[in-house]
């Protein structure tokens, strides 16, 4: 018997080192680092961060009004370097009356046929102005990979230029 455990402890050592040489999957863990955590926002924000979406897949924002997710657009995403970096510019937040008032930032993980749908969607015949559905729930093929509280400032209340 105690051969026997022995052995069972000897080959559960080699498989954990093997496992160790292995190669293990990339970490795609996803952070906002701007705007900051603490900041006031204008409506007309650029939101960018680091960390890469699974394999194939894009990074998009989003922003989350009263339960309801608006869809931004794509992230850019710095792939020639391979560092994670990502950027959104012209993020807008929230309508024009909507001073003083918290949202929640959010980048979405989508999948390859969730992003060919989404990216040839529009409002009235522009684009550009996806953000103006509101999906009450994340449509098949999106996860939520990071949020960011913010609030925006009382001064700024034009959208993104289109």
């Amino acid at each position: 018997m105690v051969s026997v455990a022995a052995a069972l402890t000897v080959v559960s050592g080699a498989v954990v080192g093997v496992k160790a040489l292995l190669p293990r999957d990339p970490d795609h863990s996803v952070h906002i680092d701007k705007p900051a955590a603490t900041g006031v926002v204008s409506r007309c924000i650029t939101v960018a961060g680091t960390g890469k979406p699974a394999e194939g897949h894009r990074l998009w924002t989003a922003v989350r009004i009263e339960g309801a997710y608006y869809l931004v657009g794509r992230a850019r995403q710095d792939s020639t370097q391979g560092t994670g970096h990502w950027s959104a510019d012209a993020v807008t937040v929230g309508p024009e009356d909507g001073v003083s008032t918290t949202y929640l930032l959010t980048i979405l993980d989508v999948a390859p046929g969730t992003d060919a749908a989404l990216s040839r969607l529009t409002v009235d015949g522009q684009p550009d102005n996806l953000w103006r559905l509101a999906f009450p729930a994340l449509p098949d093929g999106a996860s939520v990979v990071a949020e960011r509280q913010v609030v925006r400032d009382a001064t700024h209340r034009d959208s993104c230029p289109t």
